[in-house]
């Protein structure tokens, strides 16, 4: 038995499969002496005698789990749970650590408060408290663990990190789309109100939504182990591929095959095609009485960027599965549908041809179709501030992010038809100001638009007295008013009398952080002046 385990150490680029059918034909002595072996290298770790873990963890790991040994799990968070170890990854290897939740559902003892020390251990390397947290989300799916008590312990861990950045919160967050916590959802919007998700990891708010409500979404299979060749023999260690050998052509044709349809489509619309050819949309038609005056624009974008409203939840039939058009109030899906078109990007990628002019007028027609909707709600009640109507009536993005980009295309169409769309901007900033109170740096996209406002509709003295008054009330950073107020000063008066003015506010503050600041913005408003 020794001599078996013994070559489980051997690391030649070679699947051990005879070994572990040996291994296999003696479970009981097998699986002693695989967790003795296991604790000796736990030892190891401890002592720091290892650079990286051997091979024979792996191994013994996932054959344990396929033989539902139960003893290993006390042993697997010991050997994971080591506060000397910096990089988990490279040190442990992506092996039997990224399949964590497999592993422990196979031997789980119902020892909880030991996994849960863990999870809550926070000198451990992130990487490993998150999988382990995953093996809620695999407890969950076969039934090891209720529903209220997940919610309940996920509640716990959020609120002991405290809402400092964590990668534990990526996790979390994974946990409440795989098991579908609709009752998580106000939570969620808190974590990414105090910026401690990773967008890069897990997307935006948006994304959440939209994967909460897919059934089809699950990032893990979540299944048991049941063979250590369905985790292992495909590595890439094992395979001993000579690069000449490789049919290139094959490799090529095998690439081509896994193209998506939407590279594929923008591929034969830049194909010539003749006036009397077949339309390459596939409509039947010669391209002269088809697609000959259509620009790639229409041909190649709208057809991608359409596809982003495919990520919208369906409604769904399932009785048993929460659906997102029973969950939400229809009156604000429709104003969430019209935000959500105007403001959901996908990636676009290089071969994509692009028209920004047609992507603005596409985005600023769904956000004019939302506002009368918003407006009518707005109106119909007594919301104290933004963040109330979000709670209530916003769905995938919050009323700042709608008025953020709906106001800045507005901006930029002033030029355009200026009566037009400045009293579209004059009567969107008064909604907001009329109907809800400001009282932090939320307000600091309202104050430039408002500064646009004063500027576009020349009562620049007025927006003078507005924002001198705003030194006074405005709950945020006050470099936010200055900025402002130093760039209406160089539209009101001659370039001296308004550089007096700047200095002159920057002698009345006594704070020295304020005062460097504001310095600074001094030559960054006179560099964009001249």
């Amino acid at each position: 038995m020794k001599e078996l385990i013994k070559e489980l150490y051997n690391e030649d680029g070679v699947f051990k499969k005879d070994i572990l059918d040996e291994l296999r034909k003696n479970r009981k002595e097998a699986s002693k002496y695989l967790l003795k072996e296991l604790k000796k290298i736990s030892k190891d770790i401890d002592d720091n005698k290892l650079e990286h873990v051997p091979l024979v963890v792996d191994y013994a790991c996932f054959l344990l789990a396929e033989f539902k040994c139960q003893e290993l799990f006390p042993v697997l968070i010991d050997l994971f749970n080591k506060d000397n170890v910096e990089n988990a990854f490279n040190f442990y290897g992506a092996g039997v650590l990224d399949k964590i939740p497999a592993v422990v559902v196979s031997v789980f003892d119902g020892n909880f408060k030991l996994l849960n020390e863990l999870i809550e251990n926070k000198k451990l390397d992130d990487y490993v408290r998150n999988r382990f947290l995953s093996c809620y989300t695999c407890f969950f799916v076969h039934d090891m663990v209720r529903r209220e008590s997940l919610i309940k312990y996920l509640r716990y861990l959020i609120k002991l990190y405290d809402y400092e950045y964590d990668g534990i919160y990526n996790e979390i967050l994974n946990i409440i789309v795989d098991a579908h916590l609709f009752e998580m959802i106000d939570d969620v919007k808190l974590l990414f109100k105090s910026d401690v998700i990773d967008y890069s990891y897990s997307g935006g708010y948006d994304n959440f939504i939209d994967n909460i409500f897919d059934y089809n979404h699950l990032k893990d299979n979540y299944e048991i182990v049941d063979s250590v060749e369905k985790y292992m023999s495909w590595w890439a260690c094992f395979e001993k591929n000579n690069y000449s050998e490789i049919d290139l052509d094959r490799v090529t044709d095998k690439l081509i095959d896994k193209l998506s349809d939407e590279v594929k489509d923008s591929l034969k619309y830049n194909v010539k095609v003749g006036r009397n050819d077949p339309c390459p949309c596939g409509s039947g038609k010669k391209y002269k009485k088809c697609c000959l005056n259509k620009n790639d624009f229409t041909l190649s974008y709208q057809k991608y960027i359409d596809s982003s409203w495919d990520r919208y939840p369906k409604k769904n039939n399932n009785k048993d599965e929460v659906d997102f058009y029973s969950f939400f109030d229809e009156k604000y899906i429709r104003i969430d549908e019209c935000v959500y078109k105007g403001l959901k990007r996908k990636e676009i990628p290089l071969f994509i041809k692009r028209n920004k002019d047609v992507e603005k007028q596409m985005d600023f027609k769904n956000l004019s179709d939302a506002y009368d909707l918003i407006k009518d709600v707005i109106l119909e009640n007594d919301f104290k501030d933004i963040d109330e109507y979000d709670d209530k009536v916003s769905i995938h993005y919050s009323l700042y992010d709608y008025f953020s980009v709906y106001t800045s295309i507005l901006i930029d169409y002033i030029h355009i038809d200026k009566k037009k769309y400045l009293s579209k901007l004059e009567d969107i900033v008064n909604l907001f100001y009329d109907n809800f109170s400001f009282n932090d740096d939320r307000e600091s996209i309202l104050l430039d638009r408002c500064c646009w406002l004063y500027d576009f509709s020349n009562k620049v003295k007025e927006g003078i007295d507005f924002f001198l008054e705003k030194l006074n009330t405005y709950g945020g950073y006050k470099l936010d008013v200055y900025n402002y107020l130093f760039r209406l000063y160089l539209l009101e008066y001659d370039y001296d009398k308004a550089i007096k003015k700047i200095d002159a506010h920057i002698e009345l503050e006594n704070d020295k952080e304020l005062i460097k600041d504001m310095q600074e913005l001094k030559f960054d408003v006179l560099e964009d002046w001249e």
